[in-house]
This record gives C-alpha cells, sequence and structure tokens, in this order.
C-alpha cells in the first residue's frame, strides 16, 4: 500500500522548500501533481494563494481541497482505507496522529525532518510542541502547523448595556450568561461547541481546566468521573440549556463563530418553516440558495439531516461563495 505523507501541516514543509534557489532554477518537481486536503479554518486560504507560487518556483502542482472538520476526517479515512490515493498531504487534527500512525496511513517524517531541519528552521519550533504535534510512538508522523489560542469573546455592547464587566472567573461568566440571556428578543448570552465529538469535547475540557476539572489524575490515568469534572459538565450542560441560542448543542466551530458574529436564532426559525414544507413536498426537492450560514451550523445539519449536500458529495477544492474578508467561507448551499 502505498502511504500518505499526513501531518498538521507537511504542506508547510513542502512550501518552504521554495527557499532554495535551485528549485526555482531546475523545477526538480515539474509534473508531479498533490493534492492537499485541508479544513475550512484560517490557514486554507494562505495555502490555496501559496499553491501557484509553489508550482511556479517548484514545477508541482497543488490541488487544496478545502471541507469542514468532518468531512475531513471522513473524506481522508475513507481514502485511506479504501487505497483510493485521493490525497497525498493533508493538515489536520493532532488526536488523529496516533491512529493514522497506527493503520499504516502515514510515513515517518523522522529522516526528512532531520535532513531539512536548517532549511524549514526546525530551532525555530519549541521540541515539546515537535513532540506533541504530531509525535507518536518515538517518531514524528505530521509536522507542526498552527498552535492555537482560545481567548473569550464578548459583546461590548450588551455588557455595557447590562452594566456588566467583562468576566475574569467562570463564576462571573455563568452569572453574566445568565442575565444577559432573554429569549424574547433573541439575545443569549453564551455559545460554544456543542456537537457530540471532538467539538464538545475541546471546548468543554477549556472549562473544565478553568473550573479546576482534568480527565486525566495525577498518575495519568483517565479520571472523568471525579467530583470536579462532573460538575463542570453540569455547568457546561445548563449553559447551554438555560444561555444558549436553540440548536447550539449541534454547533461545532464553524456554527459557534456564525452564531456569536450573526446570531442563529432567526435563521434557526427559518430553517424549520423550510423543512417543514421540504418533508411536505410529493415531489424531489432541489434546495438551493444564500443560506449565509456555514457547513454544520443549525441550519445546515438540519437540512444535510434530510437532504445531500451537492459540496459534501462530490465537491473539491475552496468551495468557497463568499467574497470579503473571509474569502473561504461556503454560505451558500445546495441540496438535493
Amino acid at each position: 500500500m502505498a502511504k500518505k505523507v499526513l501531518s498538521t501541516t507537511a504542506i508547510a514543509a513542502a512550501v518552504l522548500c521554495t527557499i532554495g534557489p535551485a528549485f526555482s532554477q531546475t523545477k526538480p518537481l515539474e509534473g508531479i501533481v498533490l493534492t492537499l486536503a485541508s479544513q475550512n479554518d484560517q490557514f486554507a486560504p494562505v495555502l490555496s494563494k501559496l499553491a501557484p507560487k509553489f508550482e511556479a518556483e517548484t514545477g508541482a502542482k497543488v490541488k487544496v481541497d478545502i471541507m469542514d472538520y468532518g468531512q475531513l476526517l471522513t473524506k481522508t479515512t475513507t481514502d485511506f482505507v479504501g487505497h483510493t490515493k485521493g490525497y497525498d498531504l493533508v493538515t489536520m487534527d493532532i488526536v488523529w496522529s496516533g491512529a493514522y500512525a497506527e493503520n499504516g496511513y502515514t510515513v515517518d517524517l523522522t529522516d526528512w525532518i532531520k535532513r531539512d531541519a536548517a532549511e524549514i528552521g526546525t530551532d525555530d519550533i519549541y521540541p515539546v510542541l515537535m513532540r506533541s504535534l504530531g509525535g507518536y510512538g518515538g517518531k514524528q508522523m505530521a509536522f507542526p502547523f498552527a498552535g492555537y489560542a482560545n481567548v473569550l469573546a464578548y459583546r461590548k455592547d450588551l455588557y455595557e448595556a447590562a452594566k456588566l464587566a467583562p468576566p475574569r472567573t467562570m463564576e462571573e461568566l455563568v452569572e453574566a450568561a445568565l442575565k444577559l440571556t432573554d429569549p424574547a428578543k433573541k439575545v443569549y448570552g453564551f455559545v460554544a461547541n456543542g456537537k457530540t465529538g471532538p467539538a464538545v469535547a475541546q471546548d468543554w475540557m477549556q472549562y473544565n481546566a478553568q473550573m479546576g476539572g482534568s480527565i486525566l489524575d495525577g498518575a495519568g490515568k483517565p479520571a472523568l468521573n471525579s467530583s470536579a469534572n462532573v460538575q463542570s459538565l453540569t455547568v457546561y450542560r445548563d449553559l447551554f440549556k438555560k444561555a444558549a441560542p436553540p440548536g447550539a448543542a449541534e454547533y461545532d466551530w464553524d456554527g459557534r463563530e456564525q452564531s456569536f458574529r450573526n446570531g442563529a436564532v432567526a435563521r434557526g426559525t427559518q430553517v424549520d418553516t423550510v423543512l417543514a414544507r421540504v418533508l411536505r413536498a410529493p415531489y424531489p426537492v432541489l434546495l438551493a440558495g444564500d443560506f449565509n450560514d456555514l457547513p454544520y451550523s443549525y441550519t445546515y445539519d438540519q437540512l444535510a439531516d434530510h437532504l445531500q449536500n451537492a459540496w459534501a458529495s462530490v465537491g473539491l477544492g475552496i468551495g468557497a461563495t463568499y467574497h470579503g474578508q473571509l474569502p473561504f467561507l461556503r454560505i451558500d448551499q445546495q441540496f438535493a
């Protein structure tokens, strides 16, 4: 089986290789086509923008296939299991690196990284990050791409109107969220990832740590049922029940972002009405339009439960339909 280079990003190493003058003179990779699977985060459009430059300097064409988190895992895993050789490089969540390595989907990058250490600047990467972002079984199965910092975003207008100071503790955050919530005015004080799987786990663990919990005990053993973990999970659940917009339990990163920026409640009401008409239709339905909503938001999920999304089924590339400050967004949808 031909193995794939799979990393958090292997393409970063490839693009950095363009620094060498020999590449631009000889184009040693002329005729090679590489397909990169990338998540639809803020880095995806940068990769798309760099791809033509990389081709001009090396001769290798890079196709960037941008998809949401769930599709990224599903499409790449299906490709590897089916040996269809659709993807050569993947930007991935670090939690996948072990499973991919165990199943033989990935190439050990250790020797390549040592060989090109000076060119790709490994001395500028903290050793602990190199090991944690793609290290597995003493081998480097992925190359670090980006480290995320989590911040609390809040609406100054709502806080100031309610005479609230920005929360400094979890207790203050919960209190403010409940106080700000007014369903009659379609105002909600809290939003976070609620979708089952990595999305809700990642967000909850941040809140859990702030409230004194830990999924591991001092010996590194699972401690999910500790009193601190149970308490923080209860608080997290209650925030969704009492302070989050309808449908927030189905949000992942995109849904959370869109909800904060634009408000999800009105769109949720609209999609429920549309879906009811779709389900009553006696004929096959083709539904397309400017939904102004991202994949795996509440609106998208409600429709995707009953219809197939065209791009998710057969799409390739960035799939962007929005022309603005975030040009990689796919907010127009086609369902059938």
